[in-house]
């Protein structure tokens, strides 16, 4: 059963359609190069669960992926979770802006969420990378 506040629920009822330009900087969805192996939307999840859950470091959130199941299926890993490197390369590929303009959105989504759900306001409000 789904806890009031838990990250699924949070996940459940955020809609990432508006940043996805930003989420995909950089990538491609289809054609010929090399295949997306981790869906962007996933990786913005695991950040944004280091900050709900408190995990201070990268190496860290990488660790607790790889040893919960629950959080994986959470954020929308499958079996294998991203490595250090992989984060590292998502925070060059969106740079600074990216993540003001994603930041800017989740305060938005915060506020509308915050009406009925205000214990998420606090997750989502805290600074990302």
């Amino acid at each position: 059963m789904r806890e009031t506040g838990s990250p699924e629920l949070l996940f459940e009822m955020l809609d990432l359609n508006p940043i996805q330009p930003i989420l995909w900087r950089g990538l491609h969805r289809e054609g010929p190069g090399r295949p997306v192996k981790y869906n962007p939307e996933a990786d913005l999840r695991a950040l944004m669960l280091r900050q709900l859950e408190y995990i201070p470091y990268i190496k860290d959130l990488v660790k607790r992926l790889g040893r919960d199941p629950y959080l994986r299926i959470v954020c929308g890993y499958g079996d294998e979770v991203p490595t250090e490197a992989h984060f590292s390369q998502m925070k060059r590929r969106i740079r600074e802006d990216g993540f003001k303009a994603v930041e800017r959105f989740l305060r938005h989504e915060a506020m509308r969420l915050g009406a009925t759900h205000p214990s998420w306001q606090l997750g989502l409000f805290r600074h990302l990378p």
